[in-house]
């Protein structure tokens, strides 16, 4: 496709969505061995679900990500102390779905400003939300080329899955827990997400984790070697002896 269309790493985008939740994902506790009690701050509600769309481009790049709030209507107040120009929507779940996602294209294309004749190229994966006439018609009409990567591959070849959504989520669940240790008795709204990701969005989304997301994946520079057949391999079963006491069955 590269050939066909001439596209350039500056041409070349990825765009993902990803869930942030009101709450954290507890993670190991390092304490010294023989530690009867270790003290950490962390919440017992189900937590409430906003959904950040970003997208990021072969040169390092990135655009203001798109969030998505569970909210009937969206308030301004949603946003304040967010990443710079951060933009925004809102569904009744905090998922993404055509209209959202197609708001978010018209706020990428303000940044991208592609054109039939100087398209660019946009990878993403088969969510249904990406697949709508509404979705194609706009791309189609402002010169975006989009090339979809195949179901259960997103770990391989979606760029902000392999190494940008990955540092950030970590970083965030950190960033959590100094909040609740700071903010006693208080729970986490949606309200504080934005301001919480502001200071945290930097790590995830440097220059140099982007550069390094696009050759990973083999997209920039284009390597199709990058993986062997083994990469790839389908889950299968084998036979395993433990301890010389007949067979257990393991799926790989």
């Amino acid at each position: 496709m590269t050939k066909r269309y001439n596209f350039s790493p500056k041409d070349i985008w990825n765009v993902d969505e990803t869930g942030i939740m009101t709450i954290q994902h507890l993670k190991k506790i390092l304490a010294k061995i023989g530690t009867k009690q270790v003290r950490a701050v962390t919440l017992a509600e189900r937590g409430t679900l906003v959904t950040m769309i970003s997208a990021i481009s072969a040169t390092g790049n990135d655009i203001p990500p798109y969030f998505i709030f569970s909210r009937v209507h969206f308030k301004p107040i949603f946003l304040n102390g967010g990443p710079a120009d951060c933009t925004r929507g809102a569904t009744q779940n905090g998922w993404v779905n055509e209209k959202q996602f197609v708001s978010f294209l018209k706020n990428f294309y303000s940044h991208v400003r592609s054109l039939p004749e100087n398209k660019i190229l946009l990878i993403l994966d088969n969510h249904g939300s990406h697949t709508f006439i509404s979705t194609l018609n706009f791309c189609k009409t402002n010169g975006i080329v989009l090339l979809s990567i195949p179901p259960h591959y997103s770990h391989k070849l979606q760029p902000l899955c392999v190494r940008v959504f990955v540092p950030m989520k970590t970083y965030l669940n950190t960033v959590m827990s100094h909040w609740l240790s700071k903010n006693l008795g208080r729970t986490m709204l949606i309200y504080d997400l934005p301001v919480t990701v502001q200071d945290i969005y930097l790590t995830g989304f440097q220059e140099e984790n982007i550069l390094s997301s696009f050759r990973k994946t083999g997209i920039s520079p284009f390597n199709p070697y990058i993986f062997t057949n083994v990469d790839f391999l389908p889950s299968y079963s084998t036979n395993r002896d433990i301890n010389n006491q007949g067979y257990h069955r393991v799926t790989y």
